[in-house]
């Protein structure tokens, strides 16, 4: 993962421990897997109840690709990969 994404993660990681962060990610559709052109989708997400829903605190290690968060709009847990994270 390059630096600047793995940045960007740490920052986006201790903004969602705080409270609810909107952030961009790259996504792709489903039937377009092969043409492979991105959607950029706002998304919602924080960390704040990531301690007590797994009993343990939130750590982006250095060289994880995936960033996990809360989807404030789906109302579940989900994880991007750290290159899809637009600034």
């Amino acid at each position: 993962m390059s630096r600047k994404n793995n940045k960007l993660a740490n920052e986006l990681e201790q903004r969602m421990m705080e409270g609810v962060v909107t952030f961009t990610v790259k996504r792709f559709a489903m039937n377009d897997i092969a043409e492979q052109f991105p959607i950029r989708c706002s998304v919602q997400g924080t960390l704040v109840n990531y301690e007590k829903e797994f009993g343990r605190a939130y750590v982006h290690r250095e060289g994880n690709q995936y960033l996990v968060f809360w989807d404030v709009a789906s109302g579940e847990w989900h994880a991007v990969r750290c290159i899809n994270l637009l600034k």
